[in-house]
C-alpha cells in the first residue's frame, strides 16, 4: 500500500511482478516505512509476499531490512540505538501477545463498512481505500472533505 494516499494493489499483482522480477533476475524490494508494525492488517510488515528486501523504520521505532537470499535462508538487520531496539521488541511482544494485526483488520473492516454506510447517504463521498486502519476517504471535491459525519 501506498500509505500517503491509499492506494493498493492486488495480490495478484504482486505475485506477477515477482514473477518478473525473477525472470530478469531482478531484486523485489519493498519498502514498509509507513505500513510496518501490521497498521495494514495484513502482516507485521504490511506485505507477505516473497520479497528479496523489505525495508522498514517509523513505526516499529527502529530501522533496518529484512532479506531473503533464498527460500532457506534470511537476514534480518536492524539500525539505530540500542533504546530503539528494546522499544522495537516490546512492540513486537505486545503485537504478537494482544494478536493486535488481526485486530486491525477487524478494526479496518468494521471501520470501512461504516464509511461505506455513510458515503451511500452522503453525496460528495466518492470511495474509501486502504487497508487495516490506514483508510483514506475519496470525495468529489475539496469542499466535500469538509463534511461532517
Amino acid at each position: 500500500m501506498q500509505s500517503t494516499s491509499g492506494h493498493t494493489v492486488t495480490d495478484r499483482f504482486l505475485k506477477e511482478l515477482r514473477s518478473v522480477t525473477k525472470d530478469n533476475e531482478a531484486a523485489l524490494i519493498v519498502d514498509a516505512t509507513e505500513t510496518g508494525c501490521g497498521a495494514t492488517g495484513k502482516g507485521f510488515w504490511g506485505f507477505e509476499g516473497a520479497a528479496d528486501y523489505l525495508v522498514f523504520g517509523k513505526r516499529t521505532q527502529v530501522e533496518g531490512y529484512y532479506s531473503r537470499s533464498s527460500d532457506k535462508t534470511s537476514n534480518l538487520s536492524l539500525g539505530g540505538d540500542h533504546l530503539r531496539l528494546l522499544q522495537f521488541k516490546v512492540i513486537n511482544e505486545a503485537i504478537t501477545k494482544d494478536r493486535l494485526i488481526d485486530r486491525v483488520e477487524l478494526v479496518g473492516a468494521s471501520l470501512r463498512k461504516s464509511i461505506e454506510s455513510v458515503a451511500s447517504k452522503k453525496q460528495g463521498i466518492t470511495g474509501v481505500r486502504g487497508l487495516g486502519t490506514s483508510l483514506f476517504i475519496d470525495t468529489s471535491s475539496d469542499a466535500d472533505a469538509a463534511f461532517k459525519l
